[in-house]
């Protein structure tokens, strides 16, 4: 809800796709399982309102049904990923 897009292809919910409120620069896509899991990480650089969130580390709960991606972070199945972390660079020159 409060990314730029959230959307439904699997009509999961009720299909179809709706558009965030754009506080954050992410989008939404719910898949068929629903994952539960506790999870911690640090929030990379931001700017304009929420930098002063940068570097904080953080610690909760996810229900995820679906896949958040943004432009330096991805949460996926329960996973956080940094995108700008050189694990991904070698995935990517990997290809």
């Amino acid at each position: 809800m409060l990314g730029e897009a959230i959307s439904d292809p699997d009509k999961i919910e009720e299909g179809g796709s709706i558009k965030g409120i754009g506080l954050l620069n992410i989008e939404t896509v719910l898949k068929t399982e629903k994952v539960r899991t506790q999870t911690k990480g640090k929030i990379n650089k931001l700017d304009g309102f929420f930098s002063n969130l940068s570097g904080l580390e953080y610690e909760g709960y996810e229900i995820h049904v679906g896949e958040t991606v943004s432009s330096n972070i991805n949460w996926s199945d329960g996973e956080f990923r940094d995108t700008n972390s050189s694990d991904k660079e070698n995935k990517d020159s990997s290809r």
